[in-house]
């Protein structure tokens, strides 16, 4: 568990995107906060350790043998893609 963090803090980390990660988790957070239904996640998203440490999304990877590479891939140059499915009723 330990070594697939630090693999994937290192990947979010030399990618450029541990600014991304804190604020799609900061707007989660505030919505939770907030009374505010925030999905459990989906798609490649759920596959990443660090956004279920986040609670970005509400699915153990591990528990499930979901793949972090399916959802960002040093080899594959391109933004992650994180669901942020909040309550319809609050959307503006």
């Amino acid at each position: 568990m330990r070594a697939r963090l630090e693999n994937e803090l290192g990947v979010i980390a030399d990618m450029g995107f541990s600014d991304y990660f804190l604020v799609v988790w900061d707007l989660i957070r505030h919505a939770r906060e907030q009374g505010i239904r925030v999905g459990p996640g989906r798609g490649s998203s759920a596959g990443c350790c660090i956004a279920y440490c986040l609670r970005i999304v509400d699915l153990d990877p591990l528990r499930y043998g979901l793949i972090f590479e399916r959802f960002l891939n040093p080899g594959r140059r391109q933004m992650p893609d994180i669901d942020m499915d909040f309550d319809e009723r609050y959307r503006r």
